[in-house]
């Protein structure tokens, strides 16, 4: 069985998970106990970021500052799921697919670097030991 949160932006994740079930979850978009090591069961947390809401929270510390420490205390095992179709420019920038093709992801005129979001993935990953995972779709 697979906890999906049930605010927005998790319980869409339903549909697409046999074996779900519909909770509220204080932090993560999905939960489920596994098996590590020697067999010892673990509680993993799965939160999940559209790329554009991984930049924005990169940008406000919302997931450093105050996911992270949750995730840590509520999971043994946590893993970032980035959902989007994003592809790095010539110019190094973030590029999301729309259906007139690739353009540059950006705020108030303010385009991002994709080394600023690679570099903040790979500390998640070296200094918390988060888990990365990678989809284009929610599908996926």
């Amino acid at each position: 069985m697979i906890l999906i949160d049930d605010r927005q932006g998790s319980a869409c994740l339903c549909p697409y998970i046999s074996d779900s079930v519909l909770t509220n979850l204080t932090f993560g978009d999905a939960a489920f106990y596994g098996n590590g090591p020697g067999g010892e069961q673990v509680f993993i947390g799965v939160e999940r970021k559209e790329i554009n809401d991984l930049v924005q929270s990169i940008l406000s510390m919302r997931l450093s500052g105050h996911q992270l420490p949750g995730l840590k205390e509520s999971y043994d095992v946590i893993y970032l799921l980035v959902e989007g179709d994003w592809h790095v420019s010539s110019e190094g920038n973030i590029q999301i697919v729309r259906r007139n093709g690739r353009v540059d992801l950006s705020h108030g005129g303010k385009k991002y670097r994709a080394a600023m979001v690679w570099n903040y993935l790979n500390t998640m990953a070296v200094q918390h030991n988060v888990k990365m995972l990678y989809t284009r779709s929610i599908r996926e």
